[in-house]
């Protein structure tokens, strides 16, 4: 199992024009399991594919 945010691969950044520019975000402890999750990947035969689905821990 490997743990990573739910909305990306890599860590939280600011929405695009607010903030100082690219860089890690500060979550508050409270919101921290609704960033954090679970990527499942199954494997489709019709068509051939890979299903993604993230989870979050929240």
């Amino acid at each position: 199992m490997t743990f990573h945010t739910a909305r990306s691969t890599a860590y939280p950044q600011p929405a695009a024009g607010v903030g100082t520019g690219p860089g890690p975000l500060k979550v508050a402890p409270d919101q921290l399991a609704g960033m954090l999750g679970i990527t499942s990947v199954s494997v489709v035969k019709h068509p051939r594919s890979l299903a993604l689905a993230d989870a979050s821990l929240a």
